[in-house]
């Protein structure tokens, strides 16, 4: 049996080679979804939405909601307001 050799032609480039291989990615944009539970919200209700409307979530400020990413749930946190801004300080990643 032959010993096989692979080789790259000489003109296809080089892949890049990162260090570190999230280096290649870090840029990249994402959504991050946080799911806010609403009960007793009716249909007709949420027929109705329009802007400006108003859901009032029931939830007070420190209620535990998911963070996700591509529909992949990353993280656990907490609704906090920190000077007029509501934020989500996590609690949980993982």
């Amino acid at each position: 049996m032959m010993p096989m050799s692979l080789s790259t032609p000489e003109s296809a480039p080089a892949a890049p080679v990162a260090a570190n291989p999230w280096d290649l990615v870090q840029a990249l944009p994402f959504r991050v979804r946080v799911e806010i539970p609403v009960s007793g919200a009716t249909v007709g209700q949420i027929l109705g939405l329009r802007v400006g409307s108003i859901i009032d979530t029931g939830q007070e400020e420190g209620t535990v909601v998911g963070v996700w990413v591509h529909d992949q749930r990353i993280a656990w946190g907490r609704f906090e307001v920190i000077a007029d801004r509501l934020a989500i300080h996590l609690i949980e990643v993982g």
